[in-house]
């Protein structure tokens, strides 16, 4: 998919390869987005070039405003051991958010009002996010019966980090790092098909 300068973006269709720029068009590129598959169990994806640089920018300008928290209790962890700063903004907080929700949506084949509120995280050096996993214990049905089961997690860097900052999957010993503005999208649960794996 290519985004013009002066072109709303379309976000009905995703290709799975890099889109190549046009030679006949004299409308400037902005940037181009892809998915790359990089593995099959779990499936686990790049969404390269999903947010512009600007857009990156406004998503880190909403976590400021609206106060960047450290985390003190979560309510699967208990005593929550992630040190990092965040800061969760409201559905539909505006219309990028509602935009970003729709796009993400669409590229997951599922519907917005299903995800969770955006959470903006700032991690410090020597911050960090331990392992975990992104799904709750049938066990815990009061959390399931409130919807908090995942299906999916994407994860958009809003800034590139200057060493360190990859998302470390330990089951199969993978590390990923991508630059600002890419996202990385992970699923096992065969209710979450991409646009990707349609074609």
């Amino acid at each position: 998919m290519t985004y013009y300068e002066d072109q709303e973006p379309d976000d009905s269709e995703y290709s799975s390869q890099p889109i190549q720029k046009s030679k006949v068009s004299s409308r400037k590129v902005v940037r181009e987005f892809w998915i790359e598959k990089i593995m099959e169990s779990p499936r686990i994806f790049v969404l390269h070039n999903l947010l512009s640089k600007e857009e990156c920018e406004n998503l880190r300008d909403l976590g400021i405003a609206r106060g960047m928290k450290r985390n003190a209790q979560s309510p699967v962890l208990g005593d929550d051991p992630r040190k990092h700063e965040v800061a969760t903004l409201d559905f539909n907080e505006n219309d990028f958010v509602r935009r970003l929700e729709d796009k993400l949506a669409n590229l997951t084949r599922t519907s917005s009002s299903h995800g969770e509120a955006f959470q903006i995280i700032r991690y410090a050096q020597s911050d960090f996010y331990p392992e975990h996993v992104d799904y709750i214990d049938p066990a815990k049905s009061d959390l399931l019966g409130k919807g908090k089961s995942e299906i999916a997690t994407v994860i958009i860097y809003l800034k590139s980090a200057d060493s360190g900052g990859e998302t470390f999957f330990n089951s199969v010993n993978t590390k990923i790092t991508v630059a600002s503005g890419d996202a990385i999208l992970y699923t096992d649960s065969p209710i979450c098909v991409l646009a990707t794996e349609l074609a």
